[in-house]
């Protein structure tokens, strides 16, 4: 979804540079990027394939990158500015000076994830669970854990512990569920939080996520249909929802504010607990892996071929305000050309003497929005959006302008 703003000063047009909602950032890499993490505005690190390691201090203009060995890199964690852990394929290592120097915590396959709450206490997770209370030189191992996979780790506090992925019930036979588990105890006992139907190949869920004790979110698959799952008493019960493509990922900044990320570059925004999700404009095709937000405005996604993208305003790209000539009257023109392929010109008015909450969106045959291309507060004013449309099917579309107690919706027709 791309937004080009144009405002109106005393009849002449000018128009403003279109602006995305996240930007690329130069990592001068071409590895796959797995995992990413900044402990504040500045300091971030990322890890990924054929054991990249990367590292900024400038909030991500600029990357280090280096090798640290061999491996898959799967997720990173740093404690702090100078200790963290990179887990992968051959297992776990550890660095205490920002990555200057590693040593192996663990080696082999069952360290692909891990967290550590200090530098002496954590968990690893592959195809079994392992616990240790002296930085990995000993390993409780857990040969208890659902045999299967795990595709991601996350620890909300010193008992709660969720894994995502997958369970085997015929390994030979390729019959896999996709599964949710929870331990309450640090990772010493496991109960099934999820279970999908047992289907011939290819479930999992991926990346999972936690607001409060309560709240949580995940993204995966079940053999050809991706989903959105929630819960929000604990993990104890889960509803989904179908996404539009394959996701891997998901963050949110509070229980209704989140993001997900997934294949074709896409990156999908909702503001209601996941009960709509609006697509928002990357630029990119790639599949992304992860995304980290630091808050409601500032987040980066990471991805295939060294991509990292960083958005300065949650991925919704803002308008401009201006001190343009006051219109008399709200109104809402139609759009131009119309019908369109795939770009549309949506232009409207907004009167009155102080700012007003405007909201501006497209709604399909169904009556769901499946765009929303404003969302703030704006000062009177003349305004023009464009709709582009690439990747939506043809059909007939509304748009809907609400700004104070001013609605009005308008029909417009995509041909492609």
């Amino acid at each position: 979804m791309k937004l080009i703003l144009i405002i109106i000063f005393n009849i002449i047009s000018i128009q403003l540079f279109a602006q995305t909602g996240w930007i690329q950032q130069n990592t001068n890499t071409a590895s796959n990027i797995t995992w990413i993490q900044f402990i504040n505005t500045n300091t971030g690190f990322a890890c990924g394939s054929s054991g990249v390691f990367l590292k900024t201090s400038n909030g991500g203009t600029n990357w280090i990158n280096s090798v640290i060995n061999t491996s898959n890199f799967k997720m990173i964690q740093f404690l702090d500015a100078q200790t963290g852990f990179v887990s992968g394929d051959s297992g776990i290592v550890r660095t205490t000076n920002q990555g200057l120097n590693w040593i192996s915590v663990y080696s082999g396959q069952d360290g692909m994830f891990s967290h550590f709450t200090d530098i002496n206490n954590g968990i690893k997770a592959g195809n079994s669970i392992g616990i240790t209370t002296n930085g990995g030189i000993n390993w409780q191992n857990n040969y208890g854990f659902p045999p299967g996979g795990i595709t991601g780790i996350y620890y909300f506090n010193g008992a709660n512990i969720y894994c995502s992925g997958w369970d085997w019930i015929m390994h030979l036979g390729g019959l896999y569920t996709a599964r949710i588990n929870k331990s309450v105890n640090g990772g010493l006992n496991w109960s099934y939080q999820y279970s999908s139907t047992m289907d011939v190949c290819c479930s999992a869920t991926q990346g999972i996520y936690f607001t409060d004790q309560n709240t949580g979110f995940a993204v995966g698959y079940e053999r050809a249909a991706n989903y959105f799952y929630k819960t929000t008493n604990s993990g104890s019960n889960w509803s989904k929802q179908t996404t539009p493509s394959r996701m891997y990922s998901t963050m949110f900044v509070n229980g209704n504010t989140g993001w997900i990320c997934g294949e074709l570059g896409n990156v999908y925004y909702t503001e209601n607990s996941g009960n709509n999700f609006y697509l928002q404009n990357t630029n990119v095709s790639v599949t992304l892996r992860k995304i980290f937000m630091l808050n409601k405005d500032t987040g980066f996604a990471a991805g295939d071929n060294g991509t990292i993208l960083k958005t300065f305003n949650g991925g919704i790209t803002g308008l401009i305000q201006s001190n343009s000539e006051i219109p008399n009257n709200f109104s809402l023109s139609q759009n131009y050309p119309n019908p369109f392929n795939p770009v549309t010109k949506i232009k409207f008015d907004i009167s009155g003497r102080s700012a007003s909450q405007t909201l501006l969106s497209v709604y399909d045959l169904l009556g769901h929005e499946v765009a929303r291309l404003v969302n703030q507060q704006l000062q009177p004013g003349s305004y023009a959006a464009d709709w582009d449309a690439s990747a939506y099917p043809s059909g007939v579309y509304y748009y809907k302008l609400k700004s104070g107690s001013f609605t009005e919706t308008k029909k417009m027709v995509l041909i492609k």
